[in-house]
């Protein structure tokens, strides 16, 4: 078949703002006890107009929290309850602006101030996200329920509430309001205080201003959503969420910090009590005739869907309003509030606030990023300290950066592919590693918390071995008969559809809705020894690397023809899918077809790979669903609206009950993110071309501290490179069983000589790293979940203590190093210039002679174990390659780069893609 001219790609990273939370399950029984629980009574009942009492419903609910205390931005704590009323016209996304009209959810949002009898917490400071869910106007009945709220106000119910109290004259109210109408402002953090009114109108200058800063009016589908929930409960009244607190940092218009207290407040919708007499309300303002019949029975109304039925967004007549969270803010519902008191640690902007001095910055590992937020308080604030700056990026551009910018410290896994040309130590200063993260509903639609993976599987989703779409299937199907493609017909769709995923993973159903994030996983677009670590398990898997070399699966499943063979170990993982097609086009959606025509053809698979350039931005798009498959069509248009290209962007948000998200983040983001990880195979003993419909015979272990600490024990000395390097084949042998194949241990290489005074600063860096830094807790200076403390208890012992030596010889900058096979530090022989051609971590090259591991004797290694050491044969002093020199940037565009990748999960990503006309 003819391939069309493939044309360049411009990939533009867009920046978005994050706001956050998820969305209602069961709570799980595995978790650690609630810091917070709290039991109320609530009741809904009316006054009918003749005065009397109808019989009240009664609901006693307990809300429970999983952290209040110690919280930091951005972090997610669950919250369950017990007791509420169940809810009914259930919404598929709970954070979205139709998520406010399900019948009896349960409020879930973050409020500035702390709720007490003097001073009660007040909706106008309550953070929601958009205008919509602060104002309530009905004109088709004069008394909507709010204006018949038996707990509210008189001056509440009136026709017109919420407005500005005194308008200038330049403001025409009676242009932007139709009676009945109710408001509820929102209002800012000290000392500005500024009031923002929930007008019709985006902005309206001459009445003031409407949105906060962080307020949007337009949702955005491949964006985080807000932190404001309405959640489901059961047909038991229970429910659980994951909730995202936020700071300043994120939100400034909230602006919760240390000193601007804040309240998490649980509000169980029970509905509006009605007061049909209204005595309290002038004559004049009392329902009558019409008014009291139709206004009296949507107050009175119980909900018209049945419990756990499902919302339809396209017919808002389908519920009654009177028993949704478009009245959160009523006085019958927000009575029933339950209020968490909340508590933060330092911000993470807290060291730039600290002083004007130049932080010492450290380059590299994205898996250290939790530990470090933490530490850079506990220096900063102490004035025998330094202040220091993790500038995280990739780990080969961090080593690039210490030996060709002038970089101090490189945080990384593994050393260079080529021997640094200058004396450095590589000291441990923690043990952490990747997970496979997922967001994933099972065939019933609740979340999925037990998956599995072998490594033939992720094998196959990062290889783009799964066609993804039908059409692109019947594609394959008719490729010419020698076109390597052709055999793709038969592979299974997506991962769901897989007999080998749907035998680990029964429970899991077919997926048809996320199809197409159920055919990749979310990776990496840059060079990482995170991919490196994944990659290396991949090749030390037997089923995985005969699969990949080109073997079927026991189903008939075969990888696709651009990964045949590949050579792994790899520091990126490349998109090698070629295949194009006259009988399949990628611009599915673009209304001018006869322009899209005349486009070259891409390959499809790619565009659903569409690897980010952070483990935040997996994270984040794990955490909510962010589907990151760069499929979805639209033209771009220039002045003439003559098209001139195509835009292929993210199909974004998912829906509550079929989500599936798989992606590849550090396991302290995880944790952090109180993201589920799946269990890695870690050893099989059954057949590896055999169909199985179970587990049996496989052996599959979940990051925890113990199989971190059984994986540890298969690091050993590499005396060339003076490090130690993780032994692959080991990981996946029968005494590897209980280790977790995700195991990483961080570095810190830093020189020995020529970087002055700043020696002396690392040296106390490194002491800390292994001392203080390795106390287990969330607080300043503490080392938090997602992170092996490098103690002897853990049989780390020997590790710390050479990190001690380490910083012996950094503080003394004369050169020496401490070797890890013990005995006395040396100083090697001065470097030497020039560039070599060494090893790029992409052949077959064996391991070079090593020692022991200094905490006891370890199996030796076997030439299967190559592709760990096979770039890294490189000694600790030596000439600059060419393979490291590539990778040479000075500091300030590090720096650079390095502002576009920090941060916590912030990020999207949009493909802007024009293509050449085909010739």
């Amino acid at each position: 078949m003819s391939r069309r001219r493939i044309a360049s790609v411009a990939v533009l990273l867009v920046c978005s703002g994050l706001i956050l939370s998820g969305p209602s399950y069961s709570a799980p029984s595995d978790e650690p006890e609630p810091e917070f629980t709290a039991t109320k009574t609530m009741t809904r009942s009316h006054v009918e107009a003749d005065g009397t009492e109808s019989p009240a419903v009664t609901k006693t609910v307990t809300a429970t929290v999983s952290q209040v205390t110690g919280l930091r931005s951005n972090q997610q704590i669950r919250v369950s309850w017990t007791g509420a009323q169940p809810t009914r016209a259930t919404s598929s996304a709970p954070n979205s602006v139709q998520a406010p009209l399900q019948e009896y959810p349960v409020v879930v949002m973050q409020c500035r101030g702390v709720d007490t009898p003097a001073h009660p917490l007040d909706p106008s400071t309550c953070w929601t996200q958009g205008v919509g869910e602060r104002r309530y106007t009905d004109p088709t009945v004069k008394f909507p329920p709010w204006r018949l709220d038996r707990y509210e106000t008189a001056a509440n119910r009136r026709g017109t509430v919420g407005l500005p109290p005194s308008p200038p004259a330049s403001c025409d109210l009676a242009s932007e309001v139709s009676p009945p109408a109710r408001y509820v402002p929102f209002v800012g953090p000290p000392p500005q205080n500024i009031t923002y009114y929930p007008l019709n109108r985006r902005e309206n200058d001459s009445c003031g201003p409407v949105l906060a800063t962080d307020m949007v009016n337009v949702e955005d589908k491949d964006s985080t959503p807000t932190n404001t929930t309405y959640a489901a409960s059961n047909a038991k009244g229970d429910g659980s969420i994951k909730f995202v607190v936020t700071t300043d940092e994120q939100n400034q218009s909230l602006g919760c910090s240390t000193t601007v207290l804040c309240t998490l407040v649980v509000l169980p919708i029970m509905g509006v009590s009605c007061d049909l007499a209204a005595a309290a309300l002038p004559a004049e303002d009392r329902p009558t005739g019409v008014d009291l019949k139709d206004g009296g029975s949507k107050c009175k109304a119980n909900g018209r869907k049945g419990v756990g039925e499902i919302y339809d967004n396209n017919d808002p007549d389908q519920i009654d309003v009177a028993v949704t969270a478009r009245f959160w803010w009523s006085a019958s519902n927000w009575r029933n509030r339950i209020t968490v008191p909340l508590t933060f640690v330092p911000s993470g902007n807290l060291c730039v606030l600290t002083d004007n001095d130049i932080p010492l910055d450290m380059f590299g590992s994205e898996l250290m990023v939790q530990a470090t937020d933490q530490w850079a308080t506990a220096f900063c604030t102490d004035p025998t300290r330094f202040k220091f700056r993790h500038v995280r990026l990739g780990e080969p551009q961090a080593k690039a950066a210490l030996v060709a910018s002038g970089a101090r410290a490189a945080l990384v896994s593994s050393p260079p592919p080529e021997p640094y040309p200058i004396r450095t130590v590589s000291a441990p200063i923690a043990v952490t590693g990747f997970a496979i993260s997922y967001t994933m509903d099972d065939a019933t639609g609740n979340e999925y918390k037990d998956l599995k993976l072998n490594a033939r599987l992720l094998a196959k989703l990062l290889s783009e071995s799964y066609p993804t779409k039908g059409d692109l299937k019947a594609a394959y199907g008719k490729a010419d008969k020698n076109d390597p493609y052709l055999a793709m017909a038969d592979n299974p769709l997506a991962v769901t559809l897989d007999p080998e995923f749907k035998a680990l993973n029964p429970t899991i159903g077919d997926g048809y809705a996320t199809i197409l994030s159920s055919s990749t996983l979310l990776a990496l677009s840059v060079n990482s020894d995170v991919m490196y670590a994944l990659s290396a398990y991949l090749n030390a898997d037997p089923e995985a690397r005969a699969f990949l070399n080109g073997a079927k699966d026991p189903w008939g499943m075969v990888v696709n023809p651009g990964y045949k063979g590949i050579q792994l170990p790899l520091p990126a993982w490349p998109l090698l899918d070629s295949f194009v097609s006259p009988n399949f086009t990628p611009y599915t959606g673009c209304s001018n077809t006869e322009y899209t025509d005349t486009l070259a053809q891409i390959p499809y698979p790619p565009l659903v790979a569409s690897p980010v350039a952070s483990l935040a931005n997996v994270a984040q798009r794990v955490q909510y669903a962010l589907a990151n498959a760069h499929v979805n069509c639209s033209l771009l248009l220039d002045e003439k609206s003559t098209p001139v290209g195509v835009n292929m962007s993210a199909i974004g948000r998912q829906e509550f009950r079929g989500r599936f998200m798989l992606g590849v983040t550090s396991l302290a983001d995880a944790e952090f993110l109180q993201l589920n990880t799946a269990a890695l195979q870690s050893h099989s003993t059954a057949s590896t071309t055999a169909q199985f419909t179970g587990r049996d015979g496989r052996t599959f272990v979940a990051p925890t501290g113990d199989s971190m600490a059984a994986a540890m024990r298969f690091v050993k000395q590499d005396t060339t490179a003076n490090t130690w390097v993780m032994q692959y084949d080991k990981l996946v042998s029968a005494d590897g069983a209980s280790a977790y194949p995700g195991t990483l241990p961080v570095f810190a290489t830093i020189p020995t000589e020529n970087i002055g005074a700043d020696g002396a600063k690392l040296a106390q860096f490194l002491k800390f790293a292994v001392g203080p830094g390795q106390t287990p807790g969330l607080g300043s200076g503490l080392l938090p979940p997602g992170y092996l403390p490098l103690t002897a208890a853990n049989g780390l012992g020997d590790f710390a203590a050479f990190t001690l030596r380490a910083a012996d010889a950094v503080a003394a900058q004369a050169g020496t190093i401490p070797l890890v096979q013990g005995g006395n530090d040396v100083k090697p022989p001065p470097p030497t210039t020039g560039g070599g051609t060494g090893n790029t971590g992409t052949g077959t090259a064996t391991v070079p002679a090593t020692g022991t591991r200094p905490s006891g004797a370890v199996p030796s290694a076997s030439a299967s174990a190559a592709p760990q050491a096979a770039q890294r044969t490189a000694g600790f002093t030596a000439g600059l390659s060419s393979a490291l020199a590539a990778w040479a940037l000075p500091v300030a565009v590090i720096i650079t780069l390095a502002t576009f990748l920090i941060g916590s999960v912030t990020r999207a990503v949009t493909f802007v893609v024009t293509w050449w006309k085909a010739t």
